[in-house]
């Protein structure tokens, strides 16, 4: 009977872009977020169609075409932030080199920054409902000093911030050890 055995940490390969499910996450983000808008652009519509001029029928000399404003304005923003998500998650990408994390990303000017493991304070692992759905996690990566929030295809993000990543523990976990190793602490 053949033994397996663990691949050495050495041979460890780190992920160098978000997983295909991301799409989905952010899509789907991408489709809900402009619900937010709608309702409150919508309710003044509805208010003065429902009231209006005391009719005992609102809808009575309305025109049918004015029920599609607030969807056609949800459909437009939806598709566009379904087509941005998709273009930013292709344009995201992550390198984990010996003594720095790169990360890479932006759909009409790209940002490159450079994150020293030296610097790194903690690595963390978020992971919602929608991530968990697909499998993924955020790997989150605190530099010493630094409080660097940028906005990000689908909210508010840390610069230092690897979005959909599979077994997403292990990479922290490896993560860690390498800045643990870089800064002596082993």
């Amino acid at each position: 009977m053949a033994r397996t055995s663990a691949k050495p940490s050495s041979s460890f390969t780190f992920p160098t872009r978000p997983e295909s499910g991301i799409r989905w996450v952010w899509s789907i983000r991408g489709a809900l977020f402009p619900l937010l808008y709608l309702a409150p652009l919508s309710f003044p519509l509805l208010m003065g169609l429902l009231f209006a001029n005391g009719r005992s029928n609102p809808f009575e000399g309305a025109p049918a075409w004015i029920f599609f404003i607030p969807l056609g304005i949800y459909l437009l923003i939806a598709l566009t932030s379904i087509i941005y998500a998709n273009a930013a998650a292709s344009r995201y990408s992550f390198e984990v080199q010996d003594e720095e994390v790169i990360v890479r990303k932006g759909v009409f000017f790209t940002t490159t920054t450079r994150i020293p493991l030296r610097r790194v304070q903690d690595v963390h692992v978020r992971q919602g409902p929608l991530l968990r759905a697909f499998g993924l996690a955020s790997i989150k990566l605190d530099t010493a000093g630094g409080f660097n929030v940028t906005r990000g295809p689908m909210g508010f993000t840390s610069e230092g911030q690897m979005p959909g990543v599979r077994d997403a523990e292990i990479v922290a976990e490896r993560l860690m050890e390498r800045v643990k190793r870089l800064k002596g602490d082993v």
